[in-house]
């Protein structure tokens, strides 16, 4: 009785311990909990403050910053004075009403605002022309780039094709407003021979292309996993030229659309009183905000840019302003418009491969020879034959030629029998002495009337001459099975080559036959695109040689 009311004391008692135990981890797991929340929550208010502090730092730099613009304000009043006269001959109408400011030593941005404002006025072409020249006098670009997007987006080619070479790509890299022109141009809104000038200069800036690059780009946009001959590698490649040349993408808008928001982007609407009054509402009216027209926002970036002074304090204080949170990176736009934005031969494979149809015909006109060139490589390199043969190793020193058809080698099998057979040795005396051990056992046994002690002699005899005889067949049958097996080895290593190469053959075959597909299609497009560009009006201006035979802007 005594020791059942110890175990059930110590059963009470280890209970408790378990419990207490669990207790005791439950607690830990909750102050860890609690700790871990509460660093959180210190780490978060400490971000708060640091936000805080710098919001303020750039509030007070915001100030201060603002102070320094204050002694610009005549040019801020020429730029004021720039997008409403802009604005205004975008949209079709007069500037009236619009005070002039006063000018600004050495700011372009008037006289060129000037000269957009008496632009459509006959009675103004000599004005206009005056005024352009002092613009050009303070900064030829950047008078060239205004005038030339302004008659981009009203499509009025007056004074752009006189200037249009100076804002071509000039180098192998190309700027944000080249890039614009050039998409301007080739989307036709200064003209056929704009157009004809554009291709020129594009050929110019990629002579000499190897058709390696274009191999390149072609393999990061083809599907090349898995185990692929290099013959169905390049009939992958063709095709996807293929899709490229012949444009096989939804085009997002027809090359004359005009886009939406050129007014809109310096700060006024599109549509005027009328226009309003017309304007689709309720169920009809659509809710997609249609893409800002490149032209329009090169055009906001170049006005806003600030005079020459002013252009740096207007960046620190947009700095300043998203510092304290106030706006968003996207209305704080830190582009310029003369930032670097690509190659020339980047952006012409990616107008290739996209959706505008304006700019895939430039592209294809400007690249066709290359891909031409490319496409013929690819085709030869999906015509090279597949592997023919393959030498197999197979015991010893002797290699296997095998083709589609089979072996080569007809005594392949004999050779390799013979091989394996003497590669397995029996011991030559198991027999000899297996029958010897049987006489012995006979003779004891028919002795055993002459004497019983003859009987256990021919029963050790037979006995040894059955071991001995059991030895012997076991070695003879695993050399045996090891010959089987060796042929069958080699027999399947056949089998499988000779499939292989089959099968390599056959796709090969297929692949082959659809490069000279993808190929015969891509020539076609290239010369209809050719035709084309033959059937357009050349440039005016002579073949570009380089950048140092354009003409001056001054």
């Amino acid at each position: 009785m005594s020791d059942w009311a110890d175990w059930a004391q110590n059963r009470r008692i280890r209970e408790a311990e378990e419990s207490i135990a669990s207790l005791s981890a439950s607690a830990a797991r909750e102050r860890q909990r609690l700790t871990a929340e509460l660093q959180r929550q210190s780490g978060s208010l400490q971000q708060q403050i640091d936000s805080l502090r710098e919001a303020f730092v750039a509030f007070v730099e915001y100030e201060d910053v603002r102070g320094e613009l204050g002694q610009h304000a005549d040019a801020a009043a020429v730029r004021r004075y720039a997008r409403e006269v802009v604005a205004a001959t975008i949209v079709g109408g007069r500037p009236f009403g619009v005070a002039e400011p006063a000018d600004v030593p050495g700011y372009w941005l008037l006289p060129a605002a000037r000269a957009v404002a008496a632009a459509g006025d006959p009675g103004q072409v000599q004005a206009v022309e005056e005024q352009l020249a002092e613009a050009r006098r303070r900064d030829p670009r950047r008078t060239i780039l205004l005038v030339t997007l302004v008659e981009a987006i009203r499509r009025q080619p007056v004074h752009s094709p006189a200037l249009l070479e100076a804002l071509l790509p000039r180098q192998s890299a190309v700027s944000r407003a080249e890039r614009v022109i050039w998409v301007g141009v080739a989307e036709g809104r200064l003209g056929d021979q704009a157009r004809a000038r554009l291709l020129e200069t594009l050929r110019a800036r990629v002579e000499g292309l190897a058709t390696e690059a274009v191999v390149a780009v072609l393999a990061g946009h083809t599907d090349e996993r898995g185990d692929l001959l290099p013959t169905e590698v390049a009939a992958r490649r063709l095709a996807t030229l293929r899709r490229w040349v012949e444009g096989r993408t939804q085009p997002s808008r027809s090359p004359g659309a005009p886009r939406p928001g050129a007014a809109s982007a310096l700060g006024v609407d599109d549509l005027g009183p009328r226009d309003r009054q017309d304007a689709p509402t309720g169920a009809g009216a659509t809710d997609v905000e249609e893409p800002e027209d490149p032209l329009a926002d090169c055009l906001r970036q170049l006005v806003d840019e600030g005079a020459p002074l002013e252009a740096d304090i207007l960046t620190r204080m947009r700095r300043a302003r998203d510092r304290m949170g106030g706006l968003t990176a996207s209305t704080s736009d830190e582009r310029r418009w003369d930032d670097p934005l690509g190659e020339a031969v980047d952006l012409l494979t990616e107008d290739l491969r996209g959706a505008d149809v304006a700019r895939h015909a430039v592209a294809l006109q400007v690249l066709g020879p290359v891909l031409e060139r490319t496409g013929r490589d690819l085709l030869a390199k999906a015509a090279a034959p597949p592997e023919r043969e393959v030498a197999l190793p197979v015991r010893g020193d002797r290699v296997l030629t095998v083709t589609p058809d089979g072996a080569q080698d007809s005594g392949w099998r004999e050779e390799t029998r013979d091989r394996a057979h003497a590669s397995v040795s029996v011991a030559s005396w198991w027999r000899p002495a297996a029958a010897a051990a049987l006489g012995v056992g006979v003779v004891g046994l028919l002795l055993v009337a002459v004497a019983g002690a003859f009987a256990l002699l021919g029963l050790v005899g037979l006995a040894a001459a059955v071991a001995l005889g059991v030895q012997d067949h076991r070695q003879r049958g695993a050399r045996d099975r090891h010959v089987t097996t060796s042929v069958g080895y080699v027999e399947r290593q056949v089998e499988q080559t000779v499939r292989r190469l089959r099968d390599h053959r056959e796709r090969s075959a297929a692949a082959h036959q659809d490069a000279v597909e993808h190929d015969t299609a891509v020539r076609s497009a290239l010369s209809v695109a050719a035709q084309s560009a033959a059937a357009e009006p050349q440039s005016p201006v002579g073949p570009v040689v380089g950048s140092a035979s354009r003409p001056s802007t001054t």
